[in-house]
């Protein structure tokens, strides 16, 4: 599905206004959740199939297009396209959602009117763009990090229909054999020489172990030279020697400045002939380029840490010291998991917030209050402080919720409360529970007659605390069946409250006496 209606420049990129509400409810989905949104590139080249524009698809040099919003100036097709979804979250207020690419590639094959699908240019594509994701550069406006991309395909989708190309994406026959190689086979990975360190720059220098330089062809353009140094040096290689006071500024020349940053470009990558293409303006050669005045003097091989400093030319990266390969599993992980604490932290304090403020009003309250308590005593007054009560206690019952929990707290706290002038537990009763040959304790609250057919049953009300004492069953049992200990409301409080520890070696049994009339209800079956 389409997601942008403008793409082009890049800092124009919107949302289709058709899927625009669908597209926000999945950004706020993963802003919520810190996953990334995945986008598939489109193979634009085909709508497009100018010299230039192959160039600008396949990440080779050329001379660029200049964002005419932005002022940016776009060396690839692969960051127009990345930043012009980034421009489209942007406007929509998603800046923290990360864009992860799902799939890209090129077809090495297709029908004769399907313009660029060959095996070359999809070996330059993925080539180009594996060496350009471990640069860490990143786009101009995602700079200094690469994307998470996934290259598509591993095998070709055979029964795919449609044109050729659409099942000619995959990298690996059914036999594992590879179609073409980019230098991700395990292979092709043991025989790549390893990038050796930066040679002093003295007429002893040792001569690199590799299997040739890379080199502009003859007759090749000044301009076409300085695409190459911009796009070179803009791929984040070491380029501080080719700079004004630099060991190879001299000669100051387009030509020399530009085999610098092509060799060293070649050199720091898997040196396959594509990463020595430079849209044909450059060739391999088995002879070492030295300067023009001093022969002794050996221009730079690429040396590991080649992004410690900014290029001469071309949009300079920053700063990178990561490592070729990154763990995005972790940094992933990481990020998910801030996200969620983040916002675990912000709801936690939107719901602690109102108690906060509720607590420290009624904190100031009664220390206002109690400033007042000696006058109260002195004159007799506490009348004041009961109505003051009194209406703080109206006002809680008509908040909405909050009514419910207070009165049955309070209900419970008058049910335990030491003065035997409240209503509280009537008797601690023992009933069977939960099955026979079984007995646990309860508390008598009232009793009620229950009008049956065959005649009227006493029931006894019986609150049985469970894992504490404000949480528990209420239970209707037969006033034959409860048996009444010699124990006082508080004895049984404490018995439930101490977990059992503090039940009287010897319990007896008296009498069930049956409720006064006034305090027996009644209910019909």
């Amino acid at each position: 599905m389409a997601v942008l209606r403008q793409s082009d420049p890049p800092s124009s990129g919107s949302v289709d206004p058709g899927i625009g509400d669908l597209l926000k409810g999945l950004l706020e989905f993963n802003n919520a959740m810190g996953s990334p949104f995945a986008i598939n590139p489109y193979f634009a080249y085909r709508n497009d199939p100018r010299p230039e524009t192959l160039a600008f698809c396949l990440l080779q040099p050329n001379s660029g297009r200049v964002d005419s919003g932005s002022k940016i100036k776009y060396t690839n097709m692969f960051d127009a396209q990345l930043d012009a979804i980034r421009s489209a979250l942007n406007s929509m207020g998603f800046n923290g959602v990360e864009i992860v690419i799902a799939e890209t590639g090129w077809p090495y094959k297709g029908d004769i009117n399907e313009v660029g699908a060959s095996l070359e240019n999809a070996k330059t594509y993925n080539g180009n763009l594996i060496t350009y994701l471990r640069s860490m550069v990143g786009t101009p406006l995602m700079s200094g990090k690469s994307v998470d991309t996934y290259l598509f395909a591993l095998y070709d989708e055979d029964q795919k229909p449609g044109p050729t190309s659409e099942r000619s994406f995959g990298l690996f026959k059914t036999d594992l054999s590879s179609i073409y190689d980019i230098g991700l086979s395990k292979t092709s990975q043991q025989a790549t020489p390893s990038i050796p360190k930066t040679a002093p720059v003295t007429s002893s220098a040792p001569k690199p172990k590799n299997d040739g330089w890379c080199v502009p062809k003859e007759g090749v353009t000044d301009a076409q030279l300085q695409e190459n140094l911009d796009y070179a040096c803009g791929q984040g290689i070491y380029c501080t020697p080719i700079q004004p006071g630099g060991a190879c500024f001299d000669p100051i020349t387009v030509a020399a400045h530009a085999t610098y940053a092509m060799n060293l470009l070649y050199q720091t990558t898997e040196k396959t002939p594509w990463n020595c293409d430079f849209s044909q303006t450059a060739t391999l050669t088995s002879t070492n380029p030295t300067r023009e005045r001093d022969r002794d003097l050996q221009l730079l091989i690429p040396v590991a840490n080649l992004t410690k400093t900014k290029p001469l030319v071309g949009p300079p990266p920053p700063p990178v010291a990561a490592p070729p390969y990154r763990s995005s599993g972790k940094e992933a992980f990481s990020k998910v998991f801030r996200s969620w604490a983040s916002k675990k932290f912000i709801s936690g304090c939107v719901i602690l917030f109102p108690i906060a403020v509720t607590f420290y009003i009624t904190r100031s309250f009664i220390l206002f209050m109690d400033f007042f308590s000696p006058v109260y005593d002195h004159l007799g007054i506490n009348v004041i402080g009961a109505s003051v009560l009194g209406l703080g206690e109206w006002i809680i019952r008509k908040m909405p919720f909050v009514s419910y929990i207070y009165s049955a707290s309070k209900q419970i706290s008058s049910a335990i409360s030491p003065d035997e002038s409240s209503k509280a537990f009537k008797e601690v009763a023992i009933v069977r529970h939960p099955r026979i040959g079984e007995y646990t304790f309860g508390f008598i609250t009232s009793t009620v007659v229950l009008h049956k057919s065959s005649g009227d049953e006493e029931l006894c009300c019986v609150y049985v605390p469970t894992n504490h004492l404000y949480l528990g069953d209420i239970l209707l049992i037969n006033s034959k069946d409860v048996l009444k200990p010699n124990l006082s409301v508080r004895e049984g409080i404490e018995i439930v409250i101490s977990g059992g520890t503090s039940v009287p070696k010897l319990i007896r049994v008296v009498d069930f006496q049956a409720m006064p009339t006034a305090r027996i209800n009644t209910f019909d079956t």
